[in-house]
């Protein structure tokens, strides 16, 4: 690399070039850096693996601005980063607008990305476990707590990337020509809307919503995608469950079993592989019966302040995904002036180790940098003094606490379980988020 720093501006210029004539590219920018970084980010993607089916045209793509600014600095994993986060920028508003009504920039800070030897990044030798489609709640937090070090609040947020793209039966085996919301070209917290109740439009807020209101969010009707006729021309594609919700106006919006555990609990359907198969369960609007699919645990209210707060979301999805595409690399070292070059390397960029799927005893780890009040693992002898701000009955309170005061916790965890899913202090006499299953599966989830 040279000693200069690059001329990051002027790649992310030919980026939202690109972009700005063929918007249709910002999911599979956005899909392509995540995907690179499982593992670490490194600038392949092994196409051996099905779940990587459809990331050659954002690699192609960018092929052309990969070898102009190869030679300055900047590696293909650089540029792969770059893209993803140039992508989510450009789609807060893609209809036009300007810079002035995006809530945030997505900034490019750090650079020195290693890439794999594959000189076009498509390699066999980057072999890593991608999240499946059919993942309950615990296994869910368990897979990017194990693979990215993220909390539950911050799984939430990245979940919401779904916003974003449609899903194709030859890519992935679902049908989603509609994709995961009706808007499926914004960046929004839209993915939350279908999935938590509340109208915002009869001005329903987070503070005057009970948790019943919250349940009654859409109709989910679980469907199997039959795709034998993929199977008779040779595509190794196996049926799929997807939940669908038809709108008005005949568009069907999809969510896989993945996307529904952020609000349902669907592990009394999950098989000895952590696999969620055919629930018998159902998600009514209007009505909550027997026969419902209970809410999860630990993150249901998550999902809900990001229904009613599109700028919360964006700032925590922010956070997140450049955690993401970080991923393999120290970045503790100060950078006052981005970018920053990456000093030395942190974990490992290679693919990762996955538990096995009978181990249920690793609950995610409390990393979170996000604007929300969670619960942590830690021990009350470990406590120290803090304040945590969260809503109850529409007033803003504050909840002081040491190791001194913890006997008082557990009444006030029993007094608020009705409106949390668990105490909105960080000590584990609360009710801390359930440990997770270790349910790593191989299914693409395909933006």
């Amino acid at each position: 690399f040279s000693q200069e720093p690059p001329p990051v501006e002027a790649a992310r210029q030919a980026i939202v070039d690109l972009v700005t004539d063929e918007f249709w590219l910002n999911p599979k920018f956005v899909r392509l850096g995540f995907h690179d970084c499982v593992g670490g980010c490194n600038g392949c993607i092994d196409f051996t693996d099905p779940d990587n089916k459809g990331l050659e045209i954002p690699i192609d793509a960018l092929a052309d601005i990969v070898d102009e600014y190869s030679t300055q600095g900047l590696s293909r994993a650089d540029i792969w980063a770059l893209a993803a986060l140039v992508a989510a920028d450009e789609s807060q508003n893609p209809n036009g607008g300007g810079i002035a009504n995006r809530v945030v920039r997505f900034p490019f800070e750090w650079y020195g990305r290693e890439d794999c030897p594959s000189v076009d990044g498509k390699s066999e030798e980057n072999s890593t476990t991608l999240p499946g489609p059919n993942m309950d709640t615990k296994g869910l937090l368990h897979y990017f707590s194990r693979e990215f070090g993220l909390d539950a609040n911050e799984t939430t947020a990245l979940m919401g990337a779904h916003t974003l793209g449609t899903l194709t039966r030859e890519n992935s085996g679902f049908h989603g020509p509609d994709g995961w919301v009706p808007n499926r070209g914004k960046l929004s917290s839209g993915y939350y809307d279908l999935l938590i109740g509340g109208q915002t439009k009869q001005g329903a807020t987070l503070e005057n919503s009970s948790i019943e209101d919250l349940m009654l969010a859409s109709r989910w009707d679980l469907t199997t995608v039959d795709n034998s006729d993929l199977r008779d021309q040779g595509m190794d594609i196996e049926d799929r469950y997807q939940w669908e919700h038809l709108k008005e106006n005949g568009q069907v919006i999809i969510m896989m079993h993945s996307d529904i555990a952020i609000i349902r609990d669907l592990e009394e359907w999950t098989n000895d592989e952590g696999e969620v198969g055919n629930a018998t369960c159902v998600i009514l609007r209007g009505q909550i019966k027997p026969n419902s699919c209970p809410r999860s645990q630990g993150i249901f209210m998550q999902a809900a302040r990001y229904k009613f707060d599109n700028d919360l979301w964006l700032r925590d999805f922010d956070a997140v995904f450049r955690k993401i595409l970080n991923k393999g690399y120290d970045t503790t070292d100060l950078c006052d002036e981005p970018p920053c070059r990456f000093t030395k390397t942190g974990a490992p960029a290679g693919p990762s180790s996955a538990p096995s799927a009978s181990l249920r005893t690793s609950a995610p780890s409390a990393v979170s940098s996000l604007s929300t009040s969670s619960p942590s693992d830690s021990p009350i002898s470990n406590c120290v003094d803090r304040t945590d701000r969260f809503s109850i009955d529409g007033n803003t309170k504050k909840w002081c606490r040491n190791a001194a005061n913890a006997n008082d916790i557990d009444a006030f965890c029993a007094l608020r379980k009705e409106l949390y899913d668990h105490c909105p202090v960080t000590c584990n006499s609360c009710n801390a988020t359930p440990a997770p299953s270790d349910a790593a599966t191989s299914s693409p989830s395909d933006s």
